[in-house]
C-alpha cells in the first residue's frame, strides 16, 4: 500500500491549479462529484469522502477516470502543478525544464533528493 506523504502545506502567491477550472466548469465540477458521491453511497453506504480505504477510494475512480468530469480534473491538477514553481521546486525536488542545461543527459535524472518516496 502506497501512503500519502506527510507535507506542510503550501503558501501560494499564485492561484490554486484548479481555480481556473472552478471558474469555467463550475456544472461540470458540481455533477461530477455528485456522480462520484452517488456512487459511494450505493457501494459503501457514504460519501466519497468518508471512505477510509484507499483501495476502495481507488476503485470509485477507476469507474469514472475516463470520463469528462476525471479527465477535466486530472489535466487540470497535472498543469497546475507543473506550472507553479511554488508547488514543485520545495515540495516535489522537480528542477523544472532541462533543456536550458543541455537536457536530462548532461544535468541527469537521478539527482533528485526526494525524502518521502
Amino acid at each position: 500500500m502506497i501512503s500519502t506523504p506527510t507535507m506542510p502545506s503550501p503558501t501560494l502567491t499564485t492561484s490554486p491549479p484548479l481555480e481556473p477550472l472552478l471558474e469555467s466548469k463550475r456544472a461540470l465540477i458540481a455533477d461530477g462529484l455528485a456522480d462520484l458521491n452517488r456512487r459511494a453511497r450505493e457501494t459503501h453506504g457514504k460519501n466519497y469522502s468518508d471512505i477510509a480505504a484507499e483501495a476502495d477510494r481507488t476503485a470509485l475512480l477507476r469507474q469514472i477516470e475516463d470520463g469528462e468530469f476525471f479527465q477535466t480534473v486530472r489535466g487540470t491538477l497535472v498543469v497546475g502543478l507543473y506550472d507553479n514553481s511554488e508547488l514543485w521546486e520545495p515540495y516535489f525536488g522537480y528542477e523544472g525544464s532541462s533543456w536550458e542545461q543541455g537536457g536530462y543527459l548532461y544535468r541527469g535524472f537521478d539527482d533528485l533528493v526526494i525524502d518521502w518516496l
